[in-house]
C-alpha cells in the first residue's frame, strides 16, 4: 500500500451547483461542497479519523458527567475577509443549527440534548446539554 500523500484535487459529484455555502440551511449537495470550506470548532484527525482535534477551537474540556463543553477558540481565525471569527458567530450558528429556518436541514437530532449555549468571555464558548450525547462532538 502507497503512503499517503498531501496535496492533490478532491472531486465531489454533486447535482448540481449549490446556490449558497450555509451549511446549516439546504440539501446534501451543499454540506458535501461548503462543509469542506468551512471549517468547525473541531475536525477528525486526518491520521485517526475516529480522533476529534482542533479546528476553529484551541482547546475543548467535557465535564467529567458529560453534560458540559467548554471550547477556547484560536486568537487567530479569521473568515475569509480577514475578520476575526467571534464567540457571538459560533453562538449564532450553532443556534441555526439547532433551530433550523423553515425549508432548512431537517435532521437535527445530533443538537437534540443542547440546552443552552453561553459566551463567559471573548474567546470561550460553553455548551450545556441536558443529558450526555455521544453525537454531539462530533457534530
Amino acid at each position: 500500500m502507497a503512503a499517503p500523500r498531501k496535496g492533490g484535487i478532491l472531486t465531489i459529484i454533486v447535482s448540481g451547483d449549490p446556490s449558497h455555502y450555509d451549511v446549516t440551511v439546504g440539501s446534501l449537495d451543499i454540506v458535501a461542497t461548503a462543509g469542506i470550506m468551512h471549517a468547525g470548532l473541531l475536525r477528525y484527525d486526518m491520521q485517526d479519523n475516529g480522533k476529534m482535534v482542533p479546528d476553529l477551537a484551541a482547546s475543548w474540556d467535557v465535564a467529567a458527567d458529560g453534560r458540559q463543553y467548554t471550547f477556547h477558540l484560536r486568537k487567530n481565525a479569521m473568515w475569509h475577509d480577514g475578520k476575526p471569527v467571534t464567540t457571538e458567530d459560533v453562538k449564532f450558528t450553532l443556534e441555526k443549527r439547532i433551530k433550523p429556518d423553515p425549508g432548512g436541514l431537517q435532521d437535527t437530532s445530533d443538537f437534540d440534548a443542547v440546552k443552552s449555549i453561553e459566551i463567559p468571555d471573548a474567546n470561550t464558548v460553553k455548551i450545556f446539554l441536558s443529558q450526555p450525547s455521544y453525537s454531539f462532538l462530533p457534530a
